[in-house]
């Protein structure tokens, strides 16, 4: 007699399912306030993003609130940003919001930058500050040049650990010649829980367990 093809699963213990579900990152995410520069009243193109509400993000410099440039339309939604530099092609132009945090959470940004179709490459530095404004501790920065194909939305991440209950996001234009059009648009904050190392080994135990329970079932 032929015997019969079977098929065997292996079956993790709860042990096993307790340590993976521990293992899971717990995040939470939700847009920016206005992370998508859709919610303004009176909103329109080339508008003074101070003189909008909310005043969910304060703008500096010649920052403008931004509906399309040639070639290019939002990530998500109707609206992006644009940011220009102010007329001396030297002062650079931002926006920054403040937001609740936690302290000691670690939190990911991502958001999404382009540029003008006409413009040369802009470069961006993108500030997490400790507090409401940019007095605190620095707590990161990146530093991005736009040089990728125009009229393209691509998405960036950025990584911080919380000191306080408030801080500060900022992108600020600092490079390059009038012209040199960044645009922004989709921020997204995400808190995110890393496994304690107690979970990793608990996880690495469990996983050792189901293999020499299935190397015994199979003697």
């Amino acid at each position: 007699m032929k015997p019969k093809n079977i098929q065997t699963a292996t079956k993790l213990s709860p042990l096993s399912l307790g340590a993976i579900a521990a293992l899971s990152l717990n995040s939470q995410a939700a847009v920016f306030a206005n992370g998508g520069f859709d919610n303004y009243t009176g909103g329109g193109n080339n508008i003074d993003i101070n003189t909008l509400t909310p005043s969910t993000w304060v703008g500096t410099g010649a920052a403008q609130h931004k509906t399309a440039a040639p070639g290019l339309t939002a990530q998500a939604g109707g609206f992006y940003f644009g940011l220009f530099l102010n007329g001396d092609g030297t002062t650079g132009s931002g926006i920054s919001q403040g937001f609740d945090t936690a302290i000691g959470q670690a939190y990911e940004i991502t958001y999404y930058l382009a540029k003008q179709n006409t413009s040369p490459n802009p470069t961006l530095s993108i500030d997490v500050f400790d507090g409401s404004g940019f007095l605190g501790a620095n707590l990161g920065t990146d530093t991005i040049t736009i040089d990728w194909a125009q009229d393209t939305w691509v998405q960036q991440t950025m990584l911080f650990t919380a000191d306080s209950t408030t801080t500060t996001l900022r992108f600020l234009e600092i490079g390059n010649s009038v012209g040199s059009d960044p645009f922004i648009d989709t921020v997204v904050l995400t808190a995110v829980s890393v496994p304690e190392p107690s979970s990793l080994a608990l996880l690495g135990s469990a996983l050792v367990f189901g293999l020499a329970h299935r190397r015994r079932n199979h003697r």
